[in-house]
């Protein structure tokens, strides 16, 4: 009498180009894409033996007139990621990397939903052959988010490693009046077991890397996050 259906499929996918012009110069872009549908039925066609053994039933939308709800997904969502590093020699053992790129991000969410009642005769199972057809949801948000940054590294000789960097982001949820944020970043690494200085024996330690980090970061508003609604 009841059938349940739900068909989703869902694709991820991902591409990286990366471009070196130069020994100084190197660049590289990701793109990506991820999908997700999904198509959900509740379907009860109609059916009249049942009708005859259980008259209780009888009625719009019960098993003998027979009812349908669809109700589809569709989120999209597409990103980009572009950076540039520029390499130079600064004297004295130590190196600079210079790096500037940005990313954007857009996610769009689409659902639609209609139901149906009172089919005229079994077999049918359509929402334009329902007696009572209502509509659902029908909603759709774009929520898009675009950033860039700027990144200085100073190197001596491997081993030691100054960053300090800035990023902006601004979000489609933020609207005309509210300004970009900016997110600091300051970090700093020293790889201890390479220093002779420090004599550390390499039979007790592979590896030992000293790091050290502060930073901002925030999370993407969704759609409507800057509306205040209230309800009875």
């Amino acid at each position: 009498a009841f059938d349940n259906f739900q068909d989703a499929s869902r694709l991820t996918g991902a591409l990286t180009l990366t471009h070196r012009p130069a020994g100084w110069f190197d660049q590289r872009l990701i793109a990506g894409v991820d999908r997700a549908l999904e198509d959900n039925q509740s379907r009860t066609p109609r059916n009249d033996p049942l009708a005859a053994t259980y008259p209780a039933f009888v009625g719009v939308g019960g098993p003998n007139e027979g009812g349908l709800t669809v109700a589809t997904r569709d989120v999209n969502t597409v990103s980009l990621d572009y950076a540039g590093n520029f390499k130079y020699a600064l004297g004295g053992g130590w190196r600079g990397v210079s790096s500037v790129g940005g990313q954007y991000y857009g996610r769009r969410f689409i659902v639609r939903s209609a139901s149906g009642n009172g089919f005229p005769s079994a077999g049918l199972l359509a929402l334009s052959s329902a007696a009572v057809t209502s509509q659902g949801q029908d909603d759709r948000f774009d929520n898009n988010t675009l950033g860039g940054f700027v990144q200085q590294q100073a190197i001596w000789r491997d081993r030691l490693t100054l960053t300090a960097a800035v990023r902006q982001d601004d979000n489609s949820s933020f609207g005309a009046n509210f300004p970009a944020v900016r997110y600091p970043k300051f970090a700093v690494s020293y790889v201890a077991s390479e220093e002779p200085a420090l004599h550390i024996p390499a039979r007790w330690v592979n590896s030992l890397r000293l790091r050290g980090a502060y930073g901002g970061s925030g999370l993407q508003p969704g759609a409507f996050d800057a509306l205040r609604t209230y309800n009875a």
